[in-house]
């Protein structure tokens, strides 16, 4: 009996989210501390081999979930429970931590003052994110209906005007009129390109030419980021999620991981499997908790001070996102066996 759908599961996607996960925590370290400064050669590597873990984050938000077919109640049902009411609860954690930080107090902290910032700005940098699941969620019923009824050709066909509207034209220099691109433009294409991966059939042929072409677009974009200033040369800038480069590899990493799965799928014990999936499903509270503790240490609360570790080039910033990430699941695994908090992770 599979009491845990290990089998129905994709392991190495469950991998995946989990090395995205903490790649975006590297990200922020490497941001936030502004490592670049410290070490420009470091800096940029970090940068480089974190820059897609965001974009295959939301990549696996269309791979994994426009296949399902639920009613409407039981849908919203679930999305409510896994991301509304830790986004609410964490909104608040981060609205109260910053009244206490910048005032030494909580007498500035107001219901009203919490809706406002819950409805606009968002009490944290990093949970921009959450508002785009969240609008991705609400249409996802009738987008689910719509691309199950698009053949491939037309999934190809919405992702060459994405990439043409985000990546080809402004790589030229060419500005479009907003009233032409509006539809197209930002995150939703990476849904679309999720979605469009998970159909893809496994090929050895593909899978070959996937690894070296993204491999060498890699490289290429390391090596001209190192030698120049900065990476706004045409077909190399790598710094944008919405880059050819950034796209190719982003690409090239969720086939990858899907290849990989039909090799290593039934070689890893159920024992790991079930381990790896436990911190898979954790990763979002992870995300949302990281950026706290990382402001702790940014803002030396209680006298914390990594800057001496930090100084270590990469190495020190590996570790340090190492640290952060385990906090944050060790955190977010204690908090789950708690009754009464654990719907907020």
């Amino acid at each position: 009996m599979d009491v845990f759908g290990i089998n129905k599961r994709e392991i190495s996607i469950d991998f995946l989210r989990i090395l995205s996960c903490f790649l975006i925590i590297l990200r922020h370290v490497n941001d936030n501390f502004e490592l670049i400064n410290n070490n420009r050669a470091s800096g940029i590597i970090l940068q480089s081999l974190s820059y897609p873990a965001l974009p295959i984050f939301v990549m696996l938000t269309g791979y994994l979930m426009f296949n399902k077919e639920e009613s409407y109640s039981i849908f919203f049902k679930k999305r409510f429970n896994r991301l509304l009411i830790p986004f609410v609860f964490w909104s608040f954690i981060y609205y109260s931590l910053a009244s206490y930080i910048e005032k030494t107090n909580l007498s500035g902290i107001s219901l009203h003052q919490f809706i406002n910032v819950l409805s606009s700005a968002g009490a944290s940098y990093h949970l921009w994110y959450v508002y785009f699941i969240i609008a991705v969620y609400l249409f996802t019923p009738i987008l689910r209906k719509l691309f199950t009824n698009l053949n491939n050709k037309d999934l190809i066909y919405l992702l060459l005007l994405w990439i043409t509207i985000n990546s080809i034209i402004p790589m030229v220099g060419i500005k479009i009129n907003g009233n032409m691109n509006f539809i197209f433009t930002g995150w939703w294409g990476y849904i679309i390109l999720g979605f469009f991966i998970k159909r893809l059939e496994v090929n050895k042929k593909y899978l070959t030419a996937t690894i070296i072409i993204s491999s060498v677009i890699f490289s290429v974009c390391l090596i001209m980021t190192l030698l120049f200033e900065h990476d706004d040369y045409f077909f190399f800038n790598y710094s944008d999620a919405f880059s050819l480069p950034m796209i190719i590899v982003c690409f090239s990493s969720l086939y990858i991981f899907k290849c990989w799965n039909s090799k290593i799928g039934n070689k890893i014990n159920t024992n790991y499997k079930i381990k790896i999936i436990a911190l898979s499903n954790l990763t979002y509270a992870i995300y949302i908790m990281h950026a706290m503790v990382l402001g702790i240490f940014q803002k030396r609360v209680f006298g914390l001070n990594v800057d001496t570790f930090l100084s270590i080039p990469f190495i020190g910033a590996i570790f340090f996102a190492l640290i952060v990430f385990i906090f944050c699941f060790a955190a977010a695994a204690i908090i789950r066996k708690i009754p009464v908090l654990k719907r907020t992770v």
